[in-house]
């Protein structure tokens, strides 16, 4: 019988097996290292699976892995080494598709965090918090401190011309003050936004006193106008 030359040539059956009864010496001597060399194929079949990255199950797996086609499925764990290098698309349940290239690109597996899942966050930026416009994003104290009204402000005396529009343009809200002279009577009027407030008045003869103080938001105009007497203007800006 001729000697095998793959594995798969060979039968469970043992008397279907190679050689047989009347083959000379040299045949032989053929078919025994044959076998050797097939149980060595076995035993580095057998370590290459020992090594093989498990699709099911619980593994531990060492050295740098590198996935060239898709994955598809859930990825479990914990991640921890110094290189992790995945080329194609990888899905992300709950969080839409990234490419990795590298363990710096990991960063496209985040997921957003959101009232539904759990996730990573980022910071918002200064014109984020100020206009409220992001609502995936963590504002932090500094950003916080840096569009609410009074955090690094000081108060200021400022020209405002009485019928002259001005607009709040430093991003945040400002409070403004007229303090009355008390020199006369007064009637103050103040418009925000195309918003009237009632009139102020102050009576003849009145003291000095804050004749009126309102909140100016970012990005809206304001107006005032006093008739009779006149009135100094404060901005906490």
């Amino acid at each position: 019988m001729p000697v095998p030359t793959s594995i798969s040539e060979l039968s469970t059956t043992p008397g279907s097996n190679s050689p047989s009864g009347s083959d000379a010496p040299s045949v032989l001597d053929d078919h025994q290292r044959t076998a050797y060399a097939f149980i060595r194929t076995l035993s580095d079949e057998k370590a290459a699976i020992a090594n093989a990255v498990l699709l099911t199950g619980n593994q531990t797996v060492a050295g740098v892995k590198t996935f060239s086609s898709n994955i598809v499925g859930n990825l479990t764990g914990n991640a921890s080494g110094t290189a992790l290098n995945v080329t194609g698309t990888v899905a992300i349940a709950n969080g839409g598709t990234g490419q990795i290239t590298a363990l710096a690109a990991f960063n496209a597996l985040k997921q957003a965090a959101s009232d539904t899942y759990a996730g990573t966050q980022e910071n918002a930026t200064a014109a984020e918090t100020q206009t409220g416009s992001a609502t995936d994003r963590t504002v932090t104290p500094a950003g916080f401190a840096a569009s609410s009204l009074g955090y690094g402000q000081t108060w200021q005396t400022v020209t405002r011309t009485s019928g002259v529009t001005y607009t709040n343009s430093t991003g945040r809200p400002i409070q403004f003050v007229a303090i009355g002279n008390g020199s006369g009577a007064a009637q103050f009027n103040m418009t925000i936004d195309g918003y009237a407030f009632p009139q102020v008045v102050q009576s003849s003869g009145g003291v000095l006193s804050v004749l009126a103080s309102y909140v100016i938001p970012p990005g809206k105009t304001y107006v005032y106008t006093i008739a009779v007497a006149s009135a100094t203007i404060a901005e906490l800006r």
